[in-house]
């Protein structure tokens, strides 16, 4: 995924795409903070997952609740369209993966599938879920070391020097 958002990131960039470079500038400034609340973000979606599942909730109302959190992170974390895409991406790839291998090696199965007698139709949310957090980490790596420092420092330079001193 970090390649795929590398090579998405620098296409969008040649285009001049101003959303990427909001992304840029907010992985210089705040990679860490943003990759902490991406986890937290992550574990509050599944944890919602597991908390509707094991209540009984509707499928239909889980897959809009968790629908909603992840188009959350995104708008959080990303705001791009390649990352929206590779959310995409991963929430139907990763769902067809599980399903060619749970009928290639029946290792596993889910209890009360909906999709094709073998799937359960919310697991994708649960999928996509992962992207923006996943994006906001390989973009924080891919920053320039300090990146958030000089920032900061540039943003002082019209004060006098004052901040830098």
């Amino acid at each position: 995924m970090a390649a795929l958002t590398m090579a998405a990131d620098g296409w969008a960039s040649r285009g001049g795409d101003p959303a990427t470079a909001a992304a840029a500038r907010a992985a210089a400034e705040f990679g860490a903070p943003r990759v902490l609340a991406g986890y937290a973000l992550l574990a509050a979606n599944l944890e919602l997952s597991a908390l509707l599942y094991s209540n009984g909730v509707d499928y239909g109302t889980i897959f809009l609740a968790l629908a909603a959190t992840w188009a959350g992170s995104w708008w959080l974390l990303d705001r791009t369209r390649q990352g929206a895409a590779l959310a995409v991406l991963c929430a139907l790839g990763a769902p067809a993966a599980e399903l060619v291998l749970m009928s290639a090696l029946g290792s596993w199965h889910y209890s009360r599938p909906d999709v094709l007698g073998a799937f359960v139709s919310w697991v994708p949310c649960c999928y996509g879920m992962y992207v923006p957090l996943l994006v906001a980490f390989t973009r924080f790596l891919a920053a320039p070391q300090g990146a958030g420092q000089q920032l900061a420092a540039g943003a002082g330079a019209g004060t006098g020097g004052a901040a830098r001193r």
